[in-house]
């Protein structure tokens, strides 16, 4: 999270802190977009699900390789010597290294590897959460999926299956909501990124902490712990 001056400037780059409570409303909105997803599988109906497909073998090949120079961990290098890494064990990494300076940047790196989860009237499971049935039903505010899946339930609830839609209607909605997420997404990636960049501009000459995440043959990577930002080094610079 970013904290600003009263003049809107930036003033604190910090990680959000994680709180209980926040878990617990979660487990619960997880529980409800699971039961929903069942119920509609249950009837065998149409339906919209909030997909997360397995991520492709050579991008975990590579991804191992990236963790294996940053972590130090004995207990996390003997998961990634591993075969084949499955959801369990990238959790398992991400728990083994909160708090320490490198936890952003292994967690951007596992976050490169996955597939990016989207809407879907094919139900393939969710990789992510480990579920085989998933949706997304809880946040109908800001979410065209979440609105579309009160309507559903209300059409089988009060019997109105005649205002039930065909799955190439469900189809458009899910696609339509699967692109509008990326781009709002990345819309608050590069404003997250513009205001670091404008923090850093005003301290342009200062030394500080980086970590080395890649190495290319025009230069380097380097992640930023203070600021949990990565930029390029390259070679010309040096």
């Amino acid at each position: 999270e970013i904290l600003f001056t009263e003049e809107g400037k930036v003033k604190l780059i910090q990680l959000e802190k994680a709180v209980f409570t926040h878990s617990l409303i979660e487990e619960c909105m997880i529980l409800a977009n699971r039961t929903v997803a069942k119920f509609f599988a249950k009837k065998n109906l149409p339906f919209i699900y909030r997909i997360h497909e397995e991520p492709d073998r050579k991008k975990l090949e590579e991804l191992k390789k990236i963790l294996i120079k940053l972590i130090k961990d004995e207990k996390i290098k003997k998961i990634l010597l591993k075969e084949e890494l499955n959801s369990r064990d990238l959790f398992e990494i991400i728990e083994g290294v909160k708090g320490k300076r490198e936890e952003l940047i292994v967690i951007k790196s596992i976050l490169r590897a996955m597939k990016q989860a989207k809407y879907s009237v094919e139900n393939k499971g969710h990789y992510g959460l480990k579920l085989n049935f998933y949706t997304h039903f809880t946040s109908p505010i800001r979410r065209l999926a979440d609105l579309t899946i009160h309507n559903l339930l209300n059409f089988v609830l009060k019997n109105k299956m005649n205002k039930y839609p065909d799955e190439e209607e469900l189809r458009d909605i899910a696609e339509r909501a699967s692109e509008a997420e990326r781009i709002a997404q990345k819309a608050e990636w590069d404003i997250v990124d513009m205001k670091i960049l404008e923090h850093l501009k005003e301290r342009i000459g200062e030394r500080g902490v980086g970590l080395v995440t890649n190495i290319r043959s025009d230069g380097f990577f380097a992640y930023v712990p203070e600021f949990y930002f990565e930029g390029f080094v390259s070679k010309d610079s040096l």
